[in-house]
């Protein structure tokens, strides 16, 4: 490991700034959860959407739960952000695999994505490779 690179490591604020960001991270995870959780009320999927209910509103509660460890234990958050990741390719899948609305599909593609992105980052800065 170069000196410039472990001295990163151990630098109280650098530190302290990688707690942060991973935080801000969790927390636009926690609200992707709510609105994952929240859409089938928002969409108004009906009774035959049960499959698709029932996904989102595990999801949103696997997020939700995720993100507050996240939060909780920012650098050790690398396996939750794994985990986020394949919840998020879960919403991309889901919207092919599920018979949702067209709104629907639209949403977890846009969330799934998001969820991906912020989630890979956290890893980043979870594990200290930037």
């Amino acid at each position: 490991m170069s000196e410039a690179n472990h001295s990163h490591h151990s630098d109280p604020e650098a530190i302290q700034e990688r707690e942060t960001y991973v935080r801000v991270a969790n927390v636009i995870v926690a609200a992707t959860g709510l609105v994952v959780l929240l859409l089938p009320s928002l969409v108004g999927y009906g009774p035959e959407l049960l499959a698709a209910t029932i996904s989102s509103i595990g999801v949103g509660i696997i997020l939700l739960i995720l993100a507050l460890i996240g939060v909780t234990l920012p650098l050790q958050a690398v396996p939750v952000g794994v985990l986020n990741v394949a919840v998020g390719i879960w919403l991309l899948l889901s919207a092919a695999l599920l018979s949702l609305p067209p709104t629907a599909v639209w949403s977890h593609i846009f969330i799934g994505a998001i969820v991906i992105v912020v989630s890979a980052f956290a890893i980043s800065e979870s594990s200290g490779v930037r």
